[in-house]
């Protein structure tokens, strides 16, 4: 099989990427990964928020996050259709929060 070229897939060292939930914003509000790297929100207010993947006019949970805690990590698969352009996922919190934010997974982070 031998090893994976540079900026392929997956990610030669994935990493874990933690974005925090402040005051009822997400932080960053924009972030680019890459395809096999993993994600982790950290809620840093005292009231719990439901994160939620909107996608043609639907929404999918992907996360309900408590009180000062952090979600288990999400990991982003490059899909079976092995897209070369990046892919935007847009989010966001559901009330209490009203946040959006967007999430886009390439073939490297660089």
């Amino acid at each position: 099989m031998g090893k994976p070229k540079k900026g392929g897939y997956p990610a030669p060292q994935p990493i874990t990427h933690y974005i925090e939930i402040i005051d009822g914003k997400i932080n960053p509000a924009a972030v680019t990964i890459a395809w096999g790297d993993w994600v982790a929100w950290t809620n840093k207010d005292a009231v719990s928020y439901t994160l939620v993947l909107f996608k043609n006019g639907e929404q999918t949970k992907w996360a309900t996050l408590d009180p000062n805690s952090t979600s288990a990590r999400m990991v982003f698969n490059w899909p079976s259709d092995k897209p070369k352009d990046p892919v935007v996922y847009d989010y966001g919190m559901l009330p209490p929060g009203t946040a959006k934010a967007t999430i886009t997974a390439q073939i490297s982070r660089f």
